[in-house]
């Protein structure tokens, strides 16, 4: 008994020493394939980032996305998931064709959209007057993202966002157009085809 309970403290032992040695000595990538994200450099050792503490927070997040093993132990988690059959798994929403984002239930006053809408209008007008005085040709292209062209592909429980899309899109082909500048919304081409 005595024999088996010094084993697991040996594994255990070993297993603590291992992950963390195993991390900082195994390979390195700036980018994660499977999260589409950059991954936290390792952060420079400095006297004020000591002090602050901000090199502490740094090299934790630098080994949590370079912990050995990390790539496995996600896809064993997303396999896990999807075997329990959750409707979000690493903040996708996976439905039977296709993968779309998860925004959560929040709603909030879109009112700022239509004074946002107006300004960045404006600047398109600069930025096309300025083309044009050249000879050039401009012409803005909407191309919505995936999330919004399958929308009617989120359970029916779950916000799609058309809310806050429509209404940006709305606002911002009115003011575009207003400012005379040229236009091509892709959303409603994309439901002509549908």
């Amino acid at each position: 008994m005595k024999k088996r309970k010094v084993f697991f403290i040996v594994i255990f032992a070993a297993c603590m020493i291992a992950m963390p040695v195993l991390t900082v000595l195994g390979p390195h990538t700036s980018v994660s394939f499977y999260e589409q994200r950059g991954l936290a450099p390792i952060p420079q050792l400095t006297k004020a980032g000591v002090w602050d503490g901000s090199f502490f927070s740094d090299i934790e997040t630098t080994l949590t996305d370079h912990i050995v093993f990390r790539d496995e132990m996600m896809k064993n988690y997303t396999r896990l998931s999807m075997a329990l059959e959750r409707p979000v798994v690493s903040d996708l929403i996976v439905s039977s064709d296709v993968l779309l984002d998860y925004f959560g239930f929040y709603y909030w006053d879109i009112g700022y959209i239509d004074g946002q809408a107006e300004a960045t209008a404006e600047a398109y007008r600069e930025l096309n007057e300025h083309i044009t005085s050249y000879g050039g040709y401009f012409c803005f292209l909407g191309v919505p993202q995936q999330a919004i062209y399958f929308a009617d592909h989120y359970p029916e429980y779950m916000d799609n966002r058309l809310w806050h899309t429509t209404a940006i899109r709305s606002a911002f082909s009115k003011y575009m157009s207003k400012e005379e500048v040229p236009f091509i919304d892709m959303y409603t081409k994309y439901l002509g085809n549908l």
